[in-house]
Formats: C-alpha cells, sequence, structure tokens
C-alpha cells in the first residue's frame, strides 16, 4: 500500500514500495503529483503480478531493447556495426517522437508509417530495405522469446528495387581495357602490389591491409581470410580460403622476401596500409590513366566477380571466394573446395599488362 501525509511545510509525502519491493519515499508539492506517482507505481505491480502468473506478457522498453541489439551487432565489422547503429537510433527516434515507451506498444500502423517516413526521405530502395529488414529483426527476436504476440512489420512490404541496365552494371566494375590502363600507370611498387591483391583476390580493403604472414599457405598457395584479436570478418561466410593466381603467388613471394613487418600487403615505408590513402591513390592513378568511372577500392571486388563470371567460374564458387552468405539451404550445404580453383583465378592474370614488373 501507498501512504500519502501532508507535511507542516505544505508540501505531500509519498511512502510506496514498488513491485521491485523497493521502499521509495519522495515529497511533492501538489497532491494531484503524488496521487500519480501512486498510480503508477500499483499498476506496476498489477502488472508485474499479471507477467509473473503467465496472465500478460512482460512489456520491455524501446530505450532497453534499442541498446540490447546495438550491443549484440559490436562483434559485426566496424562499417556493418555502424550501419546497424544508425538504423536503430533512427528508429528510435522515430518511437521517441511518437511517445511510444514500450516495445508492446509499437502496431504495424507505427510500422507502415516508419516505411513511408523512410520514402519520404532522399534513400535509395536498397537502403530502405535494410532498415526494414533490420527493424523486422529486432521485432521477430521478442516473437521467438514470447515477449510479442506478432511481429508488427510483418505485413510491411520491402521497396522495389529497379534492375541497373546493361549500362550501368557496367560502370560497376573496371572493364579489360580500364584494368590494362590502370596497371601501365607509374606508381609506387607497393601500391601496385596491393591494387594486384584487391583485383586477384576479391577481398574487401579492409581483409586485405589486416592479412599478415601466418595466414599464407605456401604448399597449398592459400590466402586465408579469418578474424583475429585486431580484426572482425564482416559476417562468418566471410572466412575463407582464397587461391592464389600465379601472378599473385609470385607477388606475395617478393613481398616476402622484402619484408619487415607482419602485414603482407604494406605501406611504401612498410607501415601498415591506409584504406584513405589507397582511395587516394586510387583516383589518381585512375584519372592518369583516363578511366571516367569513378574509382573505388571496392570496384575492384566488382571487377574480380565480373571478370571471374566473364570467364565460365559458376555461381556458387564466386559466392564462396567473394564471402558472400549463402542465399537459400542449397547454397548452405555447397561445399567449395578453393584449391581446385588455382586455374580459374589465374585466367585474371592475363588482363594485367606484360611485362609485369614485380
Amino acid at each position: 500500500m501507498s501512504t500519502i501525509r501532508k507535511l507542516t511545510n505544505g508540501n505531500y509525502q509519498v511512502d510506496v514500495t514498488n513491485y521491485e519491493g523497493k521502499r521509495l519515499r519522495l515529497t511533492f508539492s501538489k497532491k494531484s503529483d503524488a496521487l500519480a506517482l501512486c498510480s503508477t507505481i500499483e499498476k506496476e505491480k498489477i502488472d508485474f503480478k499479471l507477467v509473473h502468473h503467465g496472465v500478460r506478457r512482460a512489456k520491455i522498453k524501446i530505450a532497453n531493447s534499442i541498446e540490447e541489439i546495438i550491443l549484440e551487432k559490436k562483434s559485426l565489422a566496424p562499417k556493418s556495426y555502424v550501419k546497424y547503429k544508425n538504423v536503430y537510433e533512427t528508429f528510435h527516434e522515430f518511437t521517441k517522437s511518437k511517445g511510444l515507451i514500450y516495445i508492446n506498444d509499437i502496431t504495424s500502423i507505427h510500422a507502415e508509417e516508419f516505411r513511408k517516413i523512410l520514402t519520404s526521405s532522399n534513400i535509395s530502395p536498397k537502403t530502405i530495405n535494410f532498415y526494414l529488414t533490420a527493424a523486422k529483426s529486432l521485432f521477430h527476436s521478442y516473437v521467438l522469446k514470447d515477449v510479442l504476440a506478432k511481429n508488427p512489420f510483418a505485413p510491411v512490404k520491402n521497396e522495389k528495387v529497379r534492375r541497373k541496365t546493361l549500362l550501368e552494371r557496367e560502370d560497376d566494375y573496371f572493364n579489360n581495357t580500364e584494368i590494362a590502363n590502370f596497371f601501365t600507370q607509374s606508381m609506387d611498387q607497393k601500391y601496385r602490389q596491393a591494387f594486384l591483391g584487391l583485383f586477384l583476390t576479391g577481398m574487401r580493403i579492409s581483409e586485405l591491409i589486416n592479412i599478415t604472414w601466418e595466414r599464407i599457405d605456401w604448399t597449398n598457395k592459400i590466402i586465408q581470410v579469418r578474424s583475429n584479436a585486431g580484426f572482425t570478418t564482416k559476417t562468418h561466410s566471410s572466412e575463407r580460403d582464397i587461391p592464389m593466381s600465379d601472378l599473385l603467388f609470385q607477388t606475395i613471394q617478393l613481398l616476402k622476401k622484402n619484408s619487415s613487418s607482419s602485414y603482407v600487403f604494406t605501406s611504401p615505408s612498410n607501415g601498415k596500409l591506409s584504406e584513405r590513402t589507397l582511395l587516394s591513390i586510387c583516383k589518381q592513378i585512375s584519372e592518369e590513366a583516363g578511366i571516367t568511372k569513378n574509382a573505388t577500392l571496392h570496384k575492384w571486388r566488382h571487377s574480380f566477380n565480373s571478370h571471374l563470371a566473364q570467364c565460365g567460374v559458376d555461381y556458387s564458387s564466386r559466392q564462396y571466394l567473394m564471402g558472400h552468405k549463402p542465399q537459400s539451404m542449397t547454397d548452405h550445404y555447397t561445399k567449395i573446395n578453393p584449391s581446385t580453383l588455382h586455374s580459374e583465378v589465374s585466367k585474371l592474370d592475363l588482363l594485367i599488362p606484360e611485362p609485369t614488373s614485380l
């Protein structure tokens, strides 16, 4: 029970025990505020009893659920973590603007309204779908925990993503001529070796700059992409073994001969490669090579995949080499032996102009 006592100074003192058994003693200048607190505490105690006896589902604060799921994403690669963090913080701001406190109070109407806000903003359909999928995943976890009866985002449909035209798809990667022109330009050998590494492996830049010598399998001519104490791969499926082409194997051998670093690919001063610096060099050399496309480091990854496809390498093999998450159960159970793909990736060597100065 709660009691309200009027003090000699005209204020009102509340003496109440909450649902956790903790005694609270607070003072208010208005009796209405004291009564409101008592009412809230009593309601919380009733709700707690109903939840305890299985009559009502537990209420989870949105702020707590957002904090928890952001913490869960900490294990992802830094860029992925930031993407998810932005999504959930944006959704939290939306719920606060609607005066929503508990995740149980969010309805499909709120979910649809959130979708409409996204579609009215200047972001791509692909990004909108990422927001919706992330939100749907959050609520799905509470359905599995029996906190929610249904997922409010379940009825919300993703935006249609327009298929790129052939010309637009060609802009996603460097063609034969552009690759040849790029590698005929004058550049520091360390940068050249790094660009060769990006193109001939399809590795993400974060993967390439974190490859250490202990991850080179000289016997099988394999580069092992693994998470370690200082680096986390984007997903579990990103951990993979990449076969080295003949040219890349020669390049790696030369790098080892002159190495004074624990990293395979380094800066001209043998320090750790900087993504920002390498991007700047990539744009500079592309301009000198007459390449008009937006020259990004990720475009080398697209080039690796696209040229392997043009060489006839099947989808499953390319999916494995790229470290992409399996899209179906069939993909999940398809096992690839990277040691059988050396001849396939070596086809990319033909796109590098000769004589190749290592």
